[in-house]
């Protein structure tokens, strides 16, 4: 890559960054697109838009609330409020966004959001004080080097890195120094970040005393049952049994809690139990002999698979029925009193009678089947308590003498429970998890054919031996420019998209998650290793590894790996450099477009204008949730190309530096406005050691590739690096050990610093499956066929 390739891929880049900015800040005011670019205030009504013939959308001012697709008579849809900064020109959204306080983000998109805008906050504090170090100290050194460059790092990039210094050069000191720097930087900011985080996590934990799930914790890998004949098979408990202590009984934990006000201190609470046989009265019986008096309810998670089909079938029956009864109006209005000769027959011709005996069957179908799920319960319960305090304690407590059997933890909140992966037991997961690293491995292999094909672009020669049937069009001087600077960071980018959602449904199947948002952490875990894997490693040693195969594997060992590694990292910076400028330049404005959503959303205005009549109520967006799986690892990769860069190449620092600096801006602004990260789910700060994992994982990797350019430099510096990468793995275990507990679990101190509890009132089937719970809006079944609860 020639520097004007380069020049003209950063051309490029910010041409379409700008034009993309400027569709953006003009299509957010468009009423009809305001949906999609305030989706997230989408419930604060203020004006509407009614579609009629052929025409453009009307703006009406209304008062009324959001007629939906339940509601029968006709109501336009409302669109959002328009937000203060909408009266502060073009650019009053980036003052906004950068004037919030992590309270008011926490209380708009939940913690997680917290953690993902501080790893940029991070990146920026971590670059501009690299960048301010390595540019006036590690560059003219770099610059200024007598090293003969061979073929292999003969071009204009490499001048700037450490392939240009001498062998055994005294300056090689300025390079020791400067890591030993950047490396104190890096566990200096981790450590602020994480103790804050930390810090905010135990004061949320410390006001949530209204949330159920701080009461509730979930048991898993419960065993079968090997003293049945203690209990009446029939539903209902053993009166011959000793009756439980009462709530007041003095049990040495509730003598510890002392004169705390609670559930405990209130009328006795009867346990509401499932109508499933006697295992419940075992895990009523486990946890009461453990923690007598404290145990509220106990839910069995019953066995789902037919269930959820049977459900999903009546919700797609509902959501047909709900707009036949809408299409019926228009067409009962448009017959005048033809309907009133012949009712019965015109009743039974009508599309909504036909699909109202559907709806019916499907859901007598359910009820019974919900009716024998409630009998074949899982190996998974979720058992609430009195007090947040015995909930931590039980989650973290070892509660049988078998590690396999009884494990607790804290629940989730019940909105983002994967109920199908609650029945599976730890056998069955470890089998899948197994297989799922195969996978995986399958997925590295495959994924170097276009890592290969992405390094052939990178200059004329290479695109001129893949492919020589192109050497009259790579000869002309514009379209190689194009193909050396811009095209491999677009290739790269779109074979990129094809990985998430994969990634996704197998970390669900995977088994080990039990929330959705422990299946983002999963699959950005898994989307982070292949960019690890092949994107930087793939892209560094492609040369190597495929034009010198036997060689390469004849003399394996750590000392050639990292040879290898310090000869081929240097000559990929001008690659790295045009990667994060267009992640920079262009695909941060392209996320602010949000050009999926606009098109689909203005397709369905198109099919509604197409109909010909008026539209009551044109079909709202569905709420996006923040896709963390694919913004955290991709986060995490530019800190490590970042960090890599920082002394073998420091051109690279003033461009993540702005990548950092821009994410952040566009991040704030799509959390708040666009995304709805609640519905994906919030894992209350964990994202957080999920990233500085990724972190210290890309410094290590950084350690060992200065380590192996010291080594082809011949360097007797090099055991001044020793310490480095032994220095990382002692941070990661440090991290670990000192935080990452505060983070899975509740710390008890969190529930015991506010002494005004009162009685908390709660919802007993928060805990049932959505395919378990009645429906009270469809008019035909009657919500108590399907209640799952009685007490005892």
């Amino acid at each position: 890559m020639t520097p004007t390739d380069l020049a003209w891929a950063v051309a490029l880049d910010a041409t379409f960054g700008a034009l993309l900015l400027a569709a953006f800040l003009l299509l957010r005011r468009l009423p009809s697109a305001r949906f999609v670019y305030w989706r997230a205030r989408s419930t604060v009504p203020q004006t509407s838009f009614v579609i009629e013939n052929g025409s453009a959308p009307s703006v009406e001012a209304r008062q009324d609330s959001y007629g939906g697709p339940e509601d029968e008579t006709d109501h336009p849809t409302l669109l959002p409020a328009l937000p203060a900064d909408a009266a502060c020109g073009l650019f009053g959204w980036v003052r906004r966004v950068h004037l919030l306080t992590e309270d008011e983000l926490y209380r708009e998109v939940g913690l997680d959001a917290v953690a993902f805008i501080r790893m940029h906050t991070l990146g920026v504090q971590l670059f501009a004080s690299v960048t301010l170090m390595a540019l006036p100290v590690v560059l003219p050194v770099n610059w200024s080097g007598q090293q003969v460059l061979d073929h292999t790092h003969n071009t204009w990039d490499a001048r700037w890195t450490m392939a240009h210094v001498a062998q055994r050069s005294p300056s090689l000191w300025v390079h020791v120094g400067c890591c030993w720097v950047f490396t104190v930087v890096t566990f200096l900011l981790l450590q602020h970040h994480t103790k804050q985080l930390v810090a905010l996590r135990l004061k949320l934990l410390a006001r949530s005393q209204q949330d159920v799930a701080g009461y509730t914790i979930l048991v898993q890998d419960i065993p079968t049952s090997t003293d049945i004949n203690n209990h009446q098979s029939e539903d209902v408990p053993d009166e011959s049994a000793p009756p439980p202590p009462a709530p007041d009984a003095a049990s040495p934990w509730t003598r510890w809690l002392g004169g705390r006000k609670g559930w405990r201190d209130c009328a006795p609470v009867h346990r509401l139990t499932q109508a499933g046989g006697a295992r419940h009265y075992e895990v009523v019986d486990f946890f009461e002999s453990l923690f007598p008096g404290e145990v509220v309810q106990v839910v069995l998670v019953p066995q789902l698979a037919d269930v959820e089909a049977a459900w999903r079938q009546c919700t797609l029956l509902r959501a047909q029925y709900h707009r036949e009864r809408l299409e019926a109006g228009g067409r009962a209005s448009g017959r005048g009193g033809h309907c009133d000769l012949v009712p019965v027959l015109d009743t039974l011709l009508q599309p909504e009678h036909r699909l109202q005996l559907r709806l019916e069957r499907a859901e007598e179908e359910l009820s019974r089947l919900r009716a024998h799920a409630k009998m074949r319960p899982a190996c998974t319960a979720f058992v609430t308590f009195r007090a947040r305090a015995t909930a931590a304690l039980a989650s973290q407590s070892l509660c049988s003498g078998d590690g396999l059997a009884w494990t607790t933890r804290p629940a989730p909140s019940w909105e983002c429970v994967l109920w199908p992966n609650l029945r599976l037991r730890w056998w069955q997961r470890r089998w899948r998890a197994a297989q799922v690293l195969l996978g995986m491995v399958l997925i590295a292999v495959w994924f170097m054919v276009p890592v290969t094909f992405v390094a052939s672009l990178t200059t004329v020669k290479s695109i001129d031996q893949a492919a020589p049937f192109l050497k009259p069009l790579v000869d002309h001087p514009a379209v190689a420019t194009l193909l050396q600077g811009y095209a491999p960071s677009v290739v790269l980018s779109l074979f990129l998209g094809l990985l998430p959602n994969g990634l996704l449904a197998l970390s669900r199947w995977e088994g080990q998650a039990v929330t959705t948002s422990e299946v983002a952490h999963s699959a950005s875990t898994k989307y982070f290793a292949v960019l690890l894997l092949n994107v930087f490693l793939g892209s560094v040693l492609t040369q190597t590894i495929f034009r010198q195969l036997e060689s390469f594997l004849d003399h394996l060992s750590l000392s050639q790996i990292l040879q290898q590694l310090g000869t081929y990292v240097p000559s990929t910076a001008a690659f790295f450099l045009s990667y994060v400028l267009f992640r920079a330049l262009t695909v941060m404005p392209l996320e602010l477009c949000q050009v999926a959503p606009l098109l689909s959303w203005m397709c369905e205005l198109a099919a509604l204008r197409a109909r010909g009549r008026t539209v009551a109520s044109p079909p709202r967006p569905k709420p996006l949730a923040m896709r963390y799986d694919t913004a955290v690892p991709m986060t995490s990769f530019m800190i490590l190309v970042g960090l890599v860069f920082s002394c073998v190449g420091p051109v690279l620092l003033p461009g993540v530096l702005l990548y950092f600096v821009l994410a952040r801006t566009v991040w704030l602004h799509q959390l708040t406005q666009v995304y709805e990260a609640r519905a994906g789910s919030d894992s209350r700060g964990l994202l957080w050691m999920h990233m500085l994992n990724h972190v210290l994982l890309g410094l290590f990797l950084f350690h060992l590739i200065l380590m192996g350019i010291f080594l082809l430099k011949e360097s007797a510096l090099t055991t001044f690096l020793l310490p480095l990468p032994v220095a990382s793995a002692l941070m990661y275990g440090y991290f670990r050990a000192r935080f990452m507990n505060a983070f899975v679990y509740t710390p008890i101190c969190a529930t015991l610093q506010d002494a005004s509890h009162g009685n908390v009132s709660f919802d007993a089937r928060s805990y049932n499956p959505p395919c378990m719970r009645a429906v009270h809006n469809s008019g035909l079944v009657p919500a108590a066929t399907c209640t799952a609860y009685h007490p005892i």
